[in-house]
């Protein structure tokens, strides 16, 4: 970890850690979780990237974030449930970004839907 980037998070940085996963292939396997933090002014931090091959190093690396009361992650069950062990009185938020890109898939690409989606998801 960046003990530095942890002091700025809490110093300097809105309580929201932003975490999504990424499942490596290759010669090293596991699944990386970059984790982000974002300050006033809507600028993006890199806290640290973990790598793990479990639940159990998933829970590891969320106890050692427990300081945070709310959390942005894409659809990932396993990240959602990680989080509920860990972070049980925190808030869990999906991802606009995925849930607009479900919705292309499902109902497919209109411009103004695009417009309206973004409108209630800065409303809420």
């Amino acid at each position: 970890m960046s003990f530095y980037a942890v002091r700025a998070f809490q110093r300097c940085l809105l309580p929201i850690i932003i975490i999504d996963a990424a499942h490596l292939k290759g010669k090293y396997l596991g699944t990386m979780f970059p984790t982000i933090g974002m300050d006033g002014n809507n600028q993006l931090l890199h806290i640290v990237f973990f790598v793990g091959k479990s639940g159990e190093s998933w829970i590891w690396f969320l106890s050692r974030l427990k300081k945070c009361i709310g959390d942005i992650s894409s659809l990932a069950n396993s990240i959602e449930m990680t989080i509920q062990v860990v972070f049980s009185n925190a808030y869990h938020r999906l991802c606009c970004r995925y849930l607009l890109m479900n919705m292309r898939a499902n109902i497919g690409y209109h411009e103004r839907t695009k417009i309206l989606f973004w409108e209630a998801a800065k409303a809420y």
